[in-house]
């Protein structure tokens, strides 16, 4: 009790700045960035950004990882997904069996194929 005391008599300690007064916040970091309130951004200028934002919130790119079903067609055990949108693509559809080994395999072929900038 003599310590709840002490804290009323003394006043409360300063536990925020007393051990990292050289500790900078978050927001003294950022840039200072004008905005121009009378300028209408372009389609371009809106594009980049919400593709910035996507790969902000999302990452780049597509991503497609194994991931079995169970309605026992292997050829849509893989899903892709950029973030925004996913999917299953059926894969090796001409041959009769897959192993996981085939469609992981097929999965990152398929992966690599979407990012060079086609589309799904």
């Amino acid at each position: 009790m003599l310590g709840f005391g002490a804290w009323l008599l003394f006043g409360q300690p300063d536990l925020t700045g007393a051990s990292n007064g050289d500790r900078q916040t978050r927001t003294s970091q950022r840039p200072v960035q004008y905005v121009d309130e009378d300028k209408e951004p372009t389609d371009q200028e809106i594009e980049e950004a919400v593709q910035e934002s996507r790969e902000k919130v999302f990452g780049k790119g597509w991503s497609c990882f194994y991931d079995p079903t169970m309605n026992e067609n292997w050829h849509d055990d893989v899903r892709c997904t950029n973030g925004a949108k996913s999917y299953r693509p059926v894969l090796l559809a001409d041959r009769g069996f897959v192993t996981e080994e085939d469609m992981r395999a097929a999965g990152q072929d398929y992966e690599n194929h979407l990012n060079s900038g086609v589309k799904p």
